[in-house]
């Protein structure tokens, strides 16, 4: 039987997958980061909360060329932390409604004239078609194992490299399923999104 979780250890794990759906999918795309962290510490001048620290898509962001046709991907790398929620939970948390937030200010919004300056809500609304795709992107069995491995290694160290990363699953790939006490509950189906469940 599995040891019941404090809160502290749920809200904690949260995190992990939350972080966890947004690296594999910066992975899908092939593109760069520096690390992933769980840690709310500030060290050596590092944001204060968890966060994927890719410089690399900073300055594409900022890019005059910026190719509209990666838009998607950004907004899609933004919500995926949402989304690994949605499939491991089927709840949204904090840093759900962060990532929304951000998408107000991101360099990315204002390529969508419309939704320059829509409300949180409507920010979901406007982005579901991408928020669903990621979700069942997310729900693939394969991806699944890798935020799951991702989710395990930030649970233990904190804070990983791209390397590490990539090190991480490659051994899960390659290694036996844990014990469902170990990975925590299953995720739930791959229903669809509802509106109101951001809280």
């Amino acid at each position: 039987m599995c040891a019941e979780k404090s809160e502290i250890e749920r809200e904690r794990e949260r995190v992990a997958y939350h972080e966890a759906g947004h690296v594999v999918v910066f992975l899908e795309y092939g593109w760069l980061f520096e690390y992933v962290t769980i840690l709310h510490s500030q060290v050596s001048g590092d944001q204060a909360n968890p966060h994927v620290h890719s410089p690399w898509l900073q300055s594409m962001l900022e890019r005059e060329d910026f190719a509209v046709r990666e838009l998607d991907k950004v907004i899609m790398i933004r919500l995926a932390g949402m989304a690994s929620e949605r499939v491991r939970q089927n709840d949204w948390g904090p840093l759900a409604i962060e990532d929304m937030r951000q998408l107000d200010w991101m360099r990315c919004r204002d390529l969508y004239e419309e939704t320059h300056r829509i409300s949180l809500l409507d920010a979901t609304s406007t982005f579901y078609p991408l928020l669903k795709k990621v979700q069942n992107l997310l729900a693939t069995p394969s991806l699944q194992r890798r935020v799951e491995a991702i989710a395990q290694e930030l649970l233990k160290h904190g804070r990983r490299t791209g390397d590490q990363v990539r090190e991480a699953i490659e051994a899960a790939e390659t290694s036996p399923r844990t014990s469902s006490c170990e990975r925590g509950p299953a995720p739930p189906s791959r229903g669809g999104f509802g509106h109101g469940a951001m809280g």
